[in-house]
């Protein structure tokens, strides 16, 4: 039991570090997300043996597969999709999947509420913006400058993990 607690401590403290660097810099750094992978798979091997290693892959796999697509076309930057990866490593498949469906839904609300703050921006800047002229500045700002994506990943997960430990599982 207290190396149930101790991952997901390690999931909340990449959750958290993640989300900050992408903040800061713009990035999430291999330095984060690629010891997370490693130790998801020491975790699982060590208690599940090579059903463990199976089960670490299937980690791996339930949020690569959705985000693949994305990725390859330029959807978001690769620090975000490691960083997806590193939450099913460390969780498990169905957490690394639950963790991806909130965190896209905290994406669109991030999303949303970046176009919207561009927008009333220009709106407020004095000039004469009408609304369409404010959703097409907050269209573009997200296209120019996207949110940074591991914070809405970073809720996903840990909307998952609140979940998971409310269920007690």
């Amino acid at each position: 039991m207290v190396l149930v607690w101790l991952v997901r401590g390690g999931i909340i403290a990449l959750a958290g570090a993640a989300a900050a660097t992408d903040v800061r810099r713009r990035i999430v750094p291999d330095w984060l997300t690629l010891p997370a992978m490693l130790l998801g798979l020491g975790v699982f091997a060590w208690r599940l043996h090579w059903i463990g290693v199976g089960l670490w892959a299937l980690g791996l796999a339930a949020p690569a597969m959705p985000l693949i697509i994305p990725w390859l076309m330029g959807g978001f930057g690769g620090g975000d999709f490691k960083l997806a990866l590193a939450f099913g490593a460390l969780g498990g498949p169905l957490f690394g999947f639950a963790a991806l469906c909130w965190g896209m839904a905290a994406g669109l609300l991030l999303f949303a509420a970046w176009g919207a703050a561009a927008g009333l921006r220009a709106a407020g800047s004095g000039t004469a913006v009408d609304v369409r002229g404010a959703a097409a500045v907050g269209w573009r700002a997200i296209h120019e400058d996207p949110p940074p994506f591991a914070v809405a990943l970073a809720a996903g997960a840990g909307a998952a993990l609140l979940l998971a430990v409310l269920a007690h599982v």
